[in-house]
């Protein structure tokens, strides 16, 4: 606990210059003490309502010749810490409500789960898995750095391979609810077993549209 055991003592008033003297010494070591206590305060110091409850706002910033700055503000609308160097910089911003994080890179360690506070959904985020209930419009490409196959997800439809490539694509348009198969070179459909193509029931039709059409090597009418 900050305690000043330094007195003044007896002044002699007869000695008007030496009474002066005597106490300009005694203030200039009561400074010096003040200022030695201030900067090593502890629990010893406080209260423990004074420790448990601040009622001023706080504002701290620590800095260095070389421009690497921490500031932090503690006040009625929430915490912020900000830490930057000159040209970067990271800001955690607490608030009733609101959470803001924002830095250059952020890296998150563990298992991550964001829930849902208007529902009951949860998605886990566990190093490169992903669980989560449904995605709604989604655009998502992959494509695998070997052969150059590409699979996309845009606008409601899955397409596998790249038309624009000349390699041709798989795509079902969920938008009308057809199947296509495209290919701007050969085109194979192969099956091990049975192969079969089946119309829906009630007078649905079969449509092959070609310049020639071949049956087991031999040209039939088109």
């Amino acid at each position: 606990m900050a305690v000043f055991s330094n007195t003044l003592g007896k002044v002699d008033s007869s000695n008007p210059e030496e009474a002066i003297r005597k106490m300009a010494n005694h203030i200039r070591q009561l400074q010096e003490e003040l200022e030695y206590k201030l900067a090593n305060l502890d629990g010893a110091n406080f209260n423990d309502t004074g420790l448990k409850e601040i009622t001023q706002p706080v504002y701290a910033k620590i800095g260095d010749v070389e421009g690497q700055v921490t500031k932090l503000a503690l006040d009625m609308d929430g915490l912020t810490i900000e830490v930057s160097n000159g040209s970067e910089s990271s800001v955690v911003s607490l608030k009733s409500g609101n959470i803001v994080l924002s830095s250059g890179t952020i890296q998150l360690s563990g298992l991550v789960s964001f829930s849902d506070l208007a529902g009951n959904g949860t998605t886990t985020i566990n190093g490169a898995n992903i669980k989560t209930g449904s995605i709604d419009n989604i655009n998502i490409f992959s494509q695998e750095p070997s052969t150059g196959i590409t699979v996309k997800i845009e606008n409601g439809c899955v397409i596998v391979g790249d038309a624009n490539s000349g390699k041709g694509s798989f795509a079902y348009d969920m938008s009308d609810g057809k199947v296509y198969l495209q290919s701007y070179n050969v085109l194979g459909i192969k099956s091990g077993g049975n192969m079969a193509l089946t119309a829906g029931e009630g007078g649905s039709n079969i449509y092959l549209s070609c310049a020639h059409l071949f049956l087991n090597g031999t040209e039939i009418g088109v």
